[in-house]
This record gives structure tokens, sequence and C-alpha cells, in this order.
């Protein structure tokens, strides 16, 4: 018995298919500014969503403010994933900048692959941002 689960264990890591618990991120550290034509804002608040919508920034949660530069960070999440799957995850997390009680899509990510950290600047005067394409890059 012990035999044929050494040979499993072999053979599925060879095979590269032996679920090993990992720690993954979900959503990446996330610093920056929020600016207004510029000139940074303060008490902006910074809202993220683990999944996002059709309708952008719904079931987001604060997780930051800005600070008197407009400055603000972001630790990140991670979770721990008990099976590998094969390929680069599809992200699926949002970021929305709220200011002064509007709420603005600020960033989605497109692709495959998740970044560990990130840094963004936000203009809340962009005006050709949409729920897909955001204030922020």
């Amino acid at each position: 018995m012990l035999r044929a689960t050494f040979v499993s264990c072999v053979v599925g890591s060879l095979a590269g298919c032996l679920a090993v618990p990992a720690i993954e991120p979900t959503i990446p550290a996330l610093s920056g500014q929020v600016s207004r034509s510029g000139i940074p804002v303060a008490g902006a608040y910074i809202l993220v969503s683990k999944r996002f919508e059709v309708v952008a920034c719904q079931n987001t949660r604060t997780v930051a403010v800005t600070d008197s530069s407009g400055n603000f960070f972001f630790a990140g999440e991670k979770t721990l994933q008990l099976a590998v799957l094969g390929g680069d995850p599809v992200p699926h997390w949002e970021v929305c900048i709220e200011y002064d009680g509007r709420i603005w899509p600020g960033f989605r990510p497109f692709g495959f692959g998740l970044q560990e950290k990130m840094q963004l600047q936000c203009d809340i005067d962009k005006t050709n941002a949409t729920e897909w394409k955001g204030i922020c890059g």
C-alpha cells in the first residue's frame, strides 16, 4: 500500500497534476494616487470587489482612504488554493473610487495571470471613463 501511494505521488508530480496547497493572490497589493485634474484628492475611498459584475462597482468594500497627498495603499488579498489548475488564473477583481458622494469605476484587469503588486494613477476628472475602462491607469 505504501509503495502504491509513493508511485502515485511520483507519477502525479511528473505529470504536473499533483494538487499541492498554495497561497495565491486573489487581489494584488495596490498603491497609487487619486487626483482631480492633477491635484491630489484627500479622503477618497478605495473600494475593491473580488469579482466584478455586469454593472461596475457592485458588492465592493472599502480597503483604503487617500491621505492628504492623495496616496493610498492596500496590502492585497491571498487565498489558500487546494487544487492546482492548469494555466494562468483569470483575474475577476475590480477597483472603484468613491469621493464626494460619487463612485467611479477605477480599474478592471483583462487577460490572464495575476500580478502581485499594482501601481494605479486615478483621475476623477477623466472624461472618457466607462464601466469597463475606468479612471485609473
